[in-house]
């Protein structure tokens, strides 16, 4: 489950907007439900809908705690600009709707596939073997790669 300081989403839809993907989703912290919130895919901020205000000062409160965050875009002329920024709470259940969506993603594809990441490999991308993971698998990891592999993603879905 993807969570941060005992928040978490569930429910998340997602869907095509006007300027991109919009989402509903439930916003939890410690497993209960503290806000609705829906991003319409219009560009705009997304409305948090709480329970009451004192989880909102709390939410509140928890984000503006957070370091500064690191992104880049793509520029033009194929170099990427780099750029700093403060985390919100729209960015901030942005983060966690993205590492679920990720963990969905993950889960699907252990079902039928090994997958792993190489000391190499960018944090949000993954080898994949064309077959299910099973011991004859690994020791093939650990003969071909050794030390470079970092992660074997089914493993690490069997934990979490």
């Amino acid at each position: 489950m993807a969570e941060n300081n005992g928040y978490s989403v569930k429910s998340v839809k997602s869907f095509m907007g006007h300027e991109g993907y919009g989402f509903n989703c439930t916003l939890c912290k410690d497993g209960r439900k503290v806000a609705s919130v829906i991003n319409q895919g219009d560009g705009g901020e997304p409305y948090f809908y709480f329970e009451n205000k004192e989880v909102e000062k709390a939410l509140y409160a928890f984000v503006k705690t957070l370091p500064k965050r690191q992104t880049e875009f793509p520029r033009g002329d194929g170099s990427k600009e780099k750029f700093e920024y403060t985390e919100d709470i729209g960015t901030f259940v942005a983060g966690l709707i993205d590492e679920w969506d990720y963990l969905k993603r993950m889960k699907r594809m252990c079902k039928t596939k090994t997958v792993f990441r190489l000391d190499d490999t960018e944090e949000d991308r993954v080898q994949v073997i064309d077959e299910p993971y099973n011991a004859s698998i690994k020791a093939f990891l650990d003969k071909k790669y050794g030390k470079r592999v970092v992660e074997i993603v089914n493993e690490t879905i069997a934990k979490g």
